[in-house]
């Protein structure tokens, strides 16, 4: 009778562990994923602020009333005056 019990509780508390371990090595394995992920996002975002300073920069030196003053001058065939 005693044994029955022991046996028993120490079934339950190797269920309780081997569920402990597929817990643990579970989380480890989306925690790896989930660092992999925001990796790769934060490298997409620190793309993109590159390509934003180098657009900011060009524009800079863009003189928006002398280019699009001369484009404006420019006749365009596809325009009928009334």
């Amino acid at each position: 009778m005693l044994i029955e019990q022991f046996v028993i509780v120490f079934m339950f508390f190797c269920l309780i562990a081997g569920l402990m371990m597929y817990f643990f090595s579970k989380n480890k394995e989306i925690k790896q994923v989930h660092r992999y992920k925001v990796e790769v996002i934060n490298k997409s975002i620190s793309l993109h602020k590159e390509q934003i300073n180098f657009r900011i920069n060009n524009l800079k030196g863009y003189d928006f009333l002398k280019y699009n003053l001369q484009e404006s001058l420019i006749p365009q065939a596809e325009i009928n005056p009334i």
